[in-house]
């Protein structure tokens, strides 16, 4: 049977040993954290170079018939049913088409 003080040295030896194991997953951890905030970085400044190529290529759209080309059609279209009261089924301020 071990004595007291050879009971204390081998838990001592288990925790020294538990102990390091624990320091080199902190460390592992550590480096693959660290290895993680750089590629984080590095896929940011892609994503924002991106962001900014992708505003100065794409132009906004503009208006494909404009809603002075089709005005004179319209007025016509009321004069000819003799209906001035439309019923807007689609309207866009930025597209300028209307259906009525």
């Amino acid at each position: 049977m071990p004595s007291k003080k050879e009971e204390i040295a081998s838990q001592l030896a288990d925790l020294t040993a538990r102990i390091v194991q624990i320091e080199s997953s902190i460390s592992l951890i550590s480096s693959r954290m660290i290895q993680n905030e750089l590629v984080q970085k590095d896929l940011q400044h892609q994503i924002t170079d991106v962001t900014t190529t992708m505003a100065n290529l794409v132009q906004p759209v503009k208006s494909p018939i404009p809603k002075q080309s089709y005005q004179p059609f319209l007025d016509d279209l009321k004069r000819f049913t003799e209906k001035e009261t439309c019923t807007v089924i689609y309207d866009s301020n930025k597209d300028g088409m209307t259906s009525r």
